[in-house]
């Protein structure tokens, strides 16, 4: 779940219509200077679904204990994060190997920060989020393996195309992109390493927040000058909740409403 704060509590926003938010985004990615997602249905669909594993979890969302606060999935504990990162990039993996590969390398570029050897997390925590690793790193290879025939076997580390590199960075820009609405971040945010083009070519855009719901991008990565696009939430009407029960049933009577932003292209920032 994701909180976006408001005057009388939250607006409330789940992790698939997150997602589904980044889809949109990124569905107007390409122009004459920035070559869009290939092959596009796949990359696409991953970027729609990555966070699918969700489902389950937002029926029935927790609070967190520490301070009565509808559960941020930034505050989730990891050791349940990791399963339902399983449940993403599993969902779908026979009928979308691609798109499944690029979500499941979505998640173990986030699980690095748990295994890393400089990780303050404990040995409990290190040890799931290294079995996640290896288990990511047989599920890429077994899912490239189908939808890239020639995709080279028993190397380690794992070896990925440029262009599964690259359309592994098309799914985290949306995923960024998509926060940055969602969490209604009023900084200039720089995205590095952004792909141009299928031959290696990176840059980087900026985006700056004119209002709460208007941003401008430059250079601009869309199709078009100026477009918007929506998710949709629920809004709450208090910050803290005694329980979870007390929370799930603010939500159940709660209405969905949507909350939509423009992004348009500027020439200076």
């Amino acid at each position: 779940m994701i909180r976006r704060e408001s005057e009388e509590g939250w607006f409330v926003i789940t992790q698939p219509d997150h997602a589904n938010l980044s889809g949109k985004i990124m569905a107007r990615w390409g122009n004459e200077e920035f070559s869009p997602p290939e092959p596009y249905d796949e990359v696409l669909f991953a970027i729609y679904e990555h966070d699918n594993g969700w489902k389950e979890w937002e029926e029935a969302p927790q609070v967190n204990p520490a301070n009565g606060f509808p559960m941020s999935f930034l505050e989730m504990n990891p050791g349940v994060s990791f399963g339902i990162w399983r449940w993403c990039f599993g969902r779908y993996s026979e009928n979308h190997p691609y798109a499944s590969a690029l979500i499941a390398l979505h998640f173990d570029r986030l699980n690095e920060r748990f295994y890393h050897p400089g990780s303050r997390h404990n040995l409990e925590i290190r040890t799931l989020s290294k079995t996640l690793h290896t288990e990511i790193e047989e599920f890429v290879l077994k899912m490239l393996k189908v939808a890239l025939p020639h995709f080279r076997e028993n190397q380690n580390p794992l070896p990925l195309p440029e262009a599964v590199q690259t359309n592994l960075r098309f799914v985290q820009i949306g995923d960024l992109l998509s926060l940055i609405l969602c969490r209604g971040v009023e900084d200039l945010v720089t995205l590095n390493d952004v792909p141009i083009d299928y031959r290696g070519s990176r840059g980087e855009i900026t985006l700056r927040a004119i209002t709460p719901y208007s941003y401008e991008i430059s250079p601009s990565p869309f199709s078009a000058g100026e477009f918007i696009v929506s998710v949709r939430g629920r809004r709450l009407k208090q910050k803290k909740f005694a329980s979870s029960h007390e929370l799930q049933d603010a939500l159940a009577q709660s209405t969905y409403e949507e909350l939509s932003f423009s992004i348009s292209k500027t020439v200076n920032i």
